[in-house]
Parts: C-alpha cells; sequence; structure tokens
C-alpha cells in the first residue's frame, strides 16, 4: 500500500491515479493525524507526505512515527523547496525529496526502490545503506 498525505485532494488524486495505473494500491490522506490513527503500515508499504501542511506537516508526521518504532519509507514532496528542509527530511530517514510538480516517473522509481529496500530488510533482518553522495 502506498499512503499519500498531502492536503491538496487534486494532488492526492493525480498521485493516486498514476500509483493505481502502474499497478500499486494506494490510499489518500488529508490530515497527518489520520494517518496516524487510521493508515495500518507493513512492510512493503511506503508514504509520500507533503512537507508543509496546515497542522502536523510530513516531516513532524516522520518524526512521530520514528518515535513509535514504525519503520516505513517516507517520500517528501513540496511546493516550498529550501535547503533547510531538505536537510531536515535527511535527518528523519528520508527514501526521497521531490519538488513540485513531481516528474511522474522519478516518483515511481523512487516509489518501488523505497519499498523495495524496505522488503529486503524485512526479509534479511538487515539495513541497507545508501551510498554517500
Amino acid at each position: 500500500m502506498i499512503y499519500i498525505l498531502d492536503d491538496d485532494k487534486s494532488v492526492c488524486n493525480a498521485m493516486r491515479r498514476l500509483i493505481q495505473a502502474n499497478g500499486l494500491e494506494a490510499e489518500t490522506y488529508h490530515k497527518a493525524e489520520d494517518v496516524l490513527t487510521q493508515a495500518a503500515f507493513a512492510p512493503g508499504d511506503a508514504l509520500l507526505a507533503d512537507v508543509t501542511m496546515s497542522g502536523m506537516g510530513g516531516i513532524e508526521l516522520k518524526r512521530v512515527l520514528n518515535g513509535c518504532g514504525i519503520e516505513v519509507p517516507v517520500i517528501f514532496i513540496t511546493a516550498d523547496d529550501s535547503e533547510s528542509r531538505r536537510e531536515e527530511s535527511r535527518q528523519v530517514g528520508a527514501a526521497g525529496y521531490f519538488r513540485k510538480p513531481i516528474d511522474d516517473m522519478a516518483l515511481l522509481d523512487a516509489i518501488k526502490f523505497a519499498i523495495g529496500k524496505a522488503v529486503q530488510q524485512e526479509v534479511t533482518g538487515t539495513r541497507v545503506i545508501p551510498p554517500a553522495h
């Protein structure tokens, strides 16, 4: 399952259609708090989360998930790109970071990589360390 969090319903719908057209299941949310109370994360899942939202944003949500021991790959999306936001996303363990408008193929590649890595970690019990850039 690919969970999509964005307060813009049109963005959620467009991403859901893209993901489903590529053979993956998708579920949309418009509030981070709903993700915390309703999403049932499992190995092979991923979360696409808008960085800046009213209320809790994607980075804050990832911090909460980390604190709860929930290891789900999170790919951040944002229209409000800045170096400080990118650094925050790295610090919380982002699986990816995209500026809107998003290149569909690049996003799909990032999702497939993130869920593949998560499944590998679950099966082998090891963490995959990404190469340094």
